[in-house]
């Protein structure tokens, strides 16, 4: 996989962020999407990127001589993220759809998750693939005859952008019993690129996710549990309404819980989430209950 301070190197920042009066950057703690895994720091507690990363920079830092910019660790969930920002809201997705209903998009969902892990493809490209598909969704009032296609391309893009190979193009099209012809297939590919004007280098749960699990310290129980979780999230439109990375704070927070863990939530958490347990709490009640209720109703059909 692309390292996302690679991959974010990609996109140009339209204006440089604010600065206040000391000249320090204002910047959303989302961009720790930028970072999934913490870059090396060296022993003065500067973190070694790549210089492509000054592009991420309005002044660019110094480099040194192997061609790295040396960074303040505490940068990388400082940035503010240009796709962050350039993300469309997603809790009116549906607003523009005449064809197709909410529950469609969940039993597509469903299904796409099934291809996915049919041919075993990385984490990566299942929240990519989840992503590509609600903002298309949110712009692209689609047929609905045409839904299962979009899917499929979808998957397609997310595993050509994440996994080292990608299922063949005529696998696809068998899968939705030959319903589409090749041609449609890499037609829907090229329509889906031009509306997302080629980024898809953008934010899912899956990067907050693991920096989320690196700071709980967690185990394979712990992961598997959370991503399950975080899973059953994006089969549930309710979810569309809330920062992916708040849905991975809430599902290590349950997981932990249910797990017993003590505390559940710790400081080293609320320090790379910015999420408060009192907070997580709130929103398991009022929010993540509903969603895990939802989406078992729906395994149930």
């Amino acid at each position: 996989m692309q390292s996302c301070a690679s991959s974010a190197s990609n996109h140009q920042l339209d204006t440089p962020p604010a600065t206040n009066a000391e000249g320090f950057t204002l910047v959303s703690s989302d961009t720790a999407i930028l970072f999934p895994n913490p870059p090396v720091t060296n022993a003065e507690g500067f973190t070694l990127v790549s210089s492509d990363t000054a592009i991420l920079f309005p002044n660019p830092p110094v480099t040194n001589a192997e061609g790295f910019t040396l960074v303040s660790s505490d940068t990388a969930i400082l940035f503010l993220n240009p796709l962050a920002e350039e993300r469309p809201s997603l809790a009116n997705f549906m607003d523009i759809q005449s064809d197709i209903t909410s529950k469609m998009r969940s039993i597509l969902v469903n299904w796409l998750i099934e291809v996915h892990h049919k041919y075993q493809l990385m984490e990566e490209s299942l929240f990519l693939m989840i992503e590509l598909l609600d903002r298309l969704l949110s712009i692209v009032n689609i047929k609905k005859n045409e839904l299962q296609l979009f899917g499929l391309a979808t998957l397609l893009l997310a595993s050509k952008y994440e996994d080292y190979w990608h299922p063949k193009v005529d696998e696809l099209i068998s899968l939705s019993v030959n319903q589409y012809t090749r041609d449609e297939m890499l037609g829907m590919e090229i329509f889906i690129l031009k509306k997302l004007k080629f980024r898809l280098n953008v934010p899912t749960p899956y990067v907050f996710m693991l920096r989320f699990l690196r700071a709980a310290q967690s185990d394979k129980k712990l992961e598997d549990l959370a991503f399950y979780l975080i899973e059953l999230c994006l089969v549930e439109n309710e979810s569309l309404k809330f920062k992916p990375s708040l849905l991975c704070a809430s599902a290590i927070f349950v997981a932990r819980s249910n797990l017993k863990l003590n505390p559940p939530w710790t400081r080293l958490l609320s320090k790379h989430s910015h999420y408060e347990e009192s907070q997580l709490r709130h929103f398991f009640i009022s929010i993540m209950l509903r969603i895990f209720f939802l989406s078992s109703l729906l395994n149930l059909f």
